[in-house]
């Protein structure tokens, strides 16, 4: 029994002892191929240092970040015989929170090394758990550069609830909805800081990306409404505030409003190809980044919307408006491959920003004008009057009517017989059913771009920033060709013709008031007075008892003019520079606080430039082409009519401003479209071009 006990304690303890000869193994294995990748992974390390350090790249003769990579591997004792080493250039974005690594040949700041060697898998005498392992060891390294943003905001800190009203009409119909945000809503929105990497994280989440990195989110096509939700979600991380919580509520609401129209968010937000993560990481304005996808969205549209936009006081009055160009509300990059880009500054690494071009067009009817203008004609085509006795005496034509009205008798040069001989009389018609004023309105948009900077050790940073405000343009009269059987241009054709081409078409003056003459003949005569009165229709060659159906020779009248058919307007440029070491006078690029802003403003106002346009009411006499010396005498004699002159130009000028102000006022600053006001904000990160580190 004793000695078969001890037989079973020698068999445990030669069992045991295998164990743990096989543990050590396992232990020193285990040991030695830490210690093996640890030693590959330092050389992977030191590789990819040395080749960004160096300032490799993958373009050149040379492949010189493989040769720079693959020098510093083997002074540093990797085997290049026994091993393989791959240098890749490329860049950093985000992926999920982490910086992912993309191949990109161009990529000059950021260099990935692949390393791999094969080692045997045990040191056991025949290679018990096989015969080789490979060990791979990847570093990426980057060379730290300077980030540098702008910013182009909108222009008005605040919005009341007459500026609410206008931009629910406005945003409602671009967006093809209705829209009934108050002003609380709005200033919720203006208010709200919403961090960039979180709104490009959530944007990706929704579009279920689950690769790539923010270019790759900033290229795809998405629509307003995920535009509005990735808002929202970028906005939720934030600590609540009241702000917030109206933010949030104005969000929803304007994706009630929102159609399918579809827009790339590259157009608005740009980060300069191989921008660091750290680029991302930079607060923009919730409201102007949701009003710049709205007006981008619309620039993809086809058509102009429709809006019927209320005044002040009551009333309104229908606008068409479309966005010719989007506006580019933020850029981020190396400031550097800007400068570089000199003496244009408008490459591909360019740092350019720029508010949006907006057109307006609409058409208003001067009815109440032409019964003023009837009015005064009535008064001034008197048989006794100035203008009435030089129509007679120096044009040897008779005054037979008024406005539209036939006047009971006139003089003949004959005695009693049954009928007089034909004669020219004047005939003076406002052109009722033809007046109808084109308004078009274009603001151009301001824009900024970098041109210089300072991150020199023991130098302030500074960002040097050329700026122009808008220019804009104003067309008042009318838009279009003739091309109706009575010479009429139709609303329809005129806003067509307004929105049909990249430049905003000329306006001509509008005729209102129009002298001709009619070829009449009286049926009898008693004495000198004669009566019973007919008219010559050249088409058939009759007479004809009715006026109205007789022929009409248009020889002159007035036509109506506001202000210049090519404006170009409140252009102003400027040099902005931006200087620390004050840190809110240029703020590191992820600062809560948003961007430094400066404020470029054109003089004189353009605002008070456009209204003394609006106020430059002239009647022009003209003269039709077949009218020959008659015409210029009546041309030379309507020039005399001050009273009809003076009661036109104050009233066009009544009937205009109070309709255009608002426009000019309200709308287009809440819009982002500043009238010859630009606010350009900045920042500047220097911390980041310090030296070489490895990100991976």
């Amino acid at each position: 029994m004793t000695r078969r006990q001890r037989g079973a304690i020698t068999i445990l303890t030669a069992s045991f002892t295998l164990v743990a000869v096989l543990c050590m193994v396992l232990v020193i294995d285990s040991g030695r191929l830490y210690l093996a990748k640890r030693d590959l992974q330092r050389v992977a390390d030191v590789s990819a240092i040395e080749a960004v350090a160096r300032g490799a790249d993958c373009v050149s003769p040379g492949a010189l970040a493989n040769s720079y990579a693959s020098q510093a591997a083997t002074r540093n004792g990797f085997d290049s015989q026994a091993g393989t080493l791959v240098a890749e250039c490329g860049r950093l974005s985000s992926s999920n929170g982490e910086r992912v690594f993309t191949v990109d040949a161009t990529g000059l700041q950021t260099i990935r090394v692949t390393l791999t060697r094969p080692v045997p898998a045990s040191l056991i005498a025949g290679g018990l758990f096989g015969g080789d392992v490979t060990l791979r060891a990847v570093a990426v390294a980057s060379r730290g550069v300077p980030l540098a943003a702008l910013t182009m905001r909108t222009t008005v800190a605040s919005i009341d609830s007459t500026q609410a009203t206008l931009l629910n009409a406005v945003l409602g119909g671009l967006l093809g909805g209705s829209l009934s945000l108050d002003a609380l809503g709005y200033n919720g929105l203006v208010s709200s800081q919403i961090n960039l990497f979180d709104f490009l994280d959530a944007l990706k989440t929704t579009l279920n990306l689950s690769a790539g990195g923010y270019d790759q989110v900033l290229g795809t096509q998405v629509t307003v409404g995920q535009v509005l939700t990735a808002g929202a979600d970028a906005l939720s991380q934030q600590s609540g505030t009241a702000s917030t919580t109206a933010a949030l509520g104005a969000i929803n609401l304007l994706k009630l409003a929102t159609g399918p129209t579809t827009l790339i968010l590259d157009d608005v937000l740009n980060l300069q190809t191989g921008t660091s993560y750290a680029g991302a990481d930079a607060q923009v304005n919730l409201f102007d980044l949701l009003r710049s996808s709205i007006l981008l969205a619309n620039r993809n549209s086809a058509v102009a919307s429709d809006i019927s936009l209320p005044l002040a006081g009551g009333g309104g009055v229908a606008l068409a408006i479309k966005v010719i160009e989007p506006p580019q509300l933020s850029a981020i990059g190396n400031p550097a491959l800007a400068v570089a880009e000199a003496p244009t500054y408008d490459g591909p690494n360019r740092i350019f920003v720029k508010s949006s071009q907006v057109r307006l067009y609409t058409g208003i009817s001067l009815g109440t004008v032409i019964q003023v203008v009837d009015n005064v004609l009535n008064g001034v085509l008197q048989l006794a009057s100035p203008v009435t006795s030089f129509l007679q005496n120096a044009l040897s034509l008779n005054i037979f009517s008024a406005i539209d009205g036939l006047l009971n008798s006139v003089l003949c040069g004959g005695f009693l017989q049954p009928t007089c001989n034909s004669f020219n009389v004047t005939y003076a018609k406002t052109l009722a059913n033809n007046v109808r004023l084109d308004v078009a309105v274009q603001v151009g948009s301001g824009e900024a771009r970098v041109t210089g900077y300072s991150c020199g050790p023991g130098a302030a940073k500074a960002l040097t920033v050329p700026a122009k405000t808008s220019i804009a343009d104003l067309r008042i009269g009318r838009i279009g060709t003739d091309t109706n059987a009575d010479g009429t241009v139709s609303q329809a054709e005129s806003k067509s013709a307004v929105f049909a081409n990249q430049t905003l078409p000329a306006a001509s003056a509008i005729p209102i008031l129009e002298f001709g003459r009619q070829v009449a003949r009286p049926r009898s005569c008693l004495l000198t007075l004669c009566s019973n009165w007919e008219w010559y229709k050249a088409s058939t060659n009759t007479w004809v008892s009715n006026r109205n159906d007789a022929t009409y020779y248009p020889e002159a009248g007035l036509a109506l003019r506001v202000g210049s058919e090519n404006s170009g307007l409140g252009m102003t440029q400027q040099t902005l520079t931006y200087t620390a070491p004050a840190e809110a006078n240029l703020p590191e690029i992820n600062a809560s606080t948003g961007p430094a802003y400066k404020r470029l403003q054109s003089t004189p106002d353009l605002l008070s430039t456009l209204g003394g346009l609006i106020s430059d009411i002239n009647l022009e006499a003209y003269q039709s082409q077949s009218s020959g010396v008659v015409g210029s005498l009546l041309t030379t004699g309507i020039g005399t009519i001050n009273g009809v002159k003076d009661g036109v130009q104050d009233l066009v000028s009544s009937v205009l401003t109070p309709l255009l102000t608002p426009v000019l006022q309200t709308l287009f600053p809440a819009l982002g479209l500043g009238l010859g006001i630009s606010d350009v904000g900045a920042n500047l990160s220097c911390s980041s071009a310090q030296g070489v580190s490895l990100v991976q």
